[in-house]
């Protein structure tokens, strides 16, 4: 499954909902790849 979260404008909440999605779907044993393309890097640290 490929997902992608998107917006144009920021503050929308687009690293809250791929981190919490990405978590779900590793603690429920699926290998995960969260990339952040975002400058701030939000979820750099997320692993």
């Amino acid at each position: 499954m490929i997902l992608t979260v998107l917006a144009e404008k920021g503050g929308t909440g687009k690293t809250m909902a791929a981190t919490n999605l990405a978590g779900m779907r590793a603690g429920r044993g699926r290998r995960v790849l969260l990339i952040d393309a975002d400058r701030q890097g939000s979820s750099e640290r997320w692993g």
